[in-house]
């Protein structure tokens, strides 16, 4: 008995779906540590269709060949990326305009389950996990010199699948099975993989953060306190926004009550001398007398 189809609405439009079986043999099977089924779509005239799974490498390929960075904006060019992912999963040209809703969903794993890492940083992608940590300031100065070409008329671009793939390698301390190339992935577990990797790099966004980008007296009002208790503190900025705001008072009020003291035992009997050492509160004195 055959089974029955899924159903999936996107953008108001009903499309049926069957899974069926793949072998690793057949062209466009999933890559290392995918997994994933192959999956046909009944189109508008009863017919289904295959499509094959797209390849990690390929879906990075497709996102930065539609993808602008226009000032601080980013424009995604929508209907040709989709068109340009139906191509590559070998539906026909002339189902593209029918087909068009279902291809965010298809390159996307809309037909797999979302996954985030554990406590311990590991994903788990199909039959592989990686383990993942946030990169570093100088993995990603390095990774924005890596993917900036300077065009000739003085202008420069970013090239998008460069950035990502140097910020996946930065953030992949590990891999298990080891020696596997997450580049092979399909799209699907890649999705996932790239969704996890720039959640973690890009994490911590706060509405401080959102402050300081309007230069007024409050954001450098906000700069001065936070970067005065790092220095006093050892913290890190995003430390001094978590603090209670009634703590932070406290801390302030502290610093101005030491504000200037340069030794627990400056007083005034000291004049302009410059302290010795065993004028601190801590110092130990040993004192030596002839016999």
């Amino acid at each position: 008995m055959e089974a029955q189809p899924h159903s999936v609405e996107i953008d108001g439009r009903s499309f049926a779906l069957w899974v069926v079986p793949q072998t690793a043999s057949e062209p466009g099977a999933a890559g290392p540590g995918s997994g994933a089924p192959a999956w046909e779509v009944q189109t508008a005239s009863g017919e289904r269709i295959g499509l094959r799974p797209l390849g990690f490498a390929v879906y990075l390929e497709l996102l930065e060949a539609h993808l602008r960075v226009v000032g601080k904006d980013l424009r995604f060019e929508r209907d040709a990326f989709c068109a340009a992912v139906l191509s590559a999963v070998g539906v026909s040209p002339a189902l593209h305009d029918e087909l068009t809703p279902l291809a965010l969903w298809w390159a996307t794993g809309g037909h797999s389950r979302a996954v985030i890492a554990d406590c311990h940083g590991w994903l788990q992608l199909g039959t592989l996990r990686v383990q993942l940590r946030p990169w570093g300031l100088a993995e990603r100065s390095a990774a924005q010199r890596a993917s900036v070409v300077a065009h000739g008329d003085g202008k420069s671009e970013l090239q998008l699948g460069q950035y990502w793939r140097r910020m996946i390698a930065a953030a992949v301390v590990a891999v298990e099975p080891p020696d596997q190339d997450l580049m092979a992935l399909g799209s699907v577990d890649g999705a996932k993989l790239l969704s996890a990797v720039t959640a973690l790099c890009c994490a911590g966004q706060s509405a401080a953060d959102s402050l300081l980008s309007v230069p007024d007296a409050s954001t450098k009002e906000l700069a001065r306190t936070t970067l005065r208790l790092c220095q006093a503190l050892g913290w890190t900025p995003s430390q001094v926004w978590a603090t209670p705001a009634a703590e932070v008072d406290r801390l302030l009020t502290l610093l101005d009550c030491v504000a200037g003291i340069t030794g627990p035992k400056l007083v005034a009997d000291l004049g302009t001398k410059k302290p010795r050492l065993s004028d601190y509160a801590d110092a130990v004195t040993i004192r030596v007398e002839d016999a």
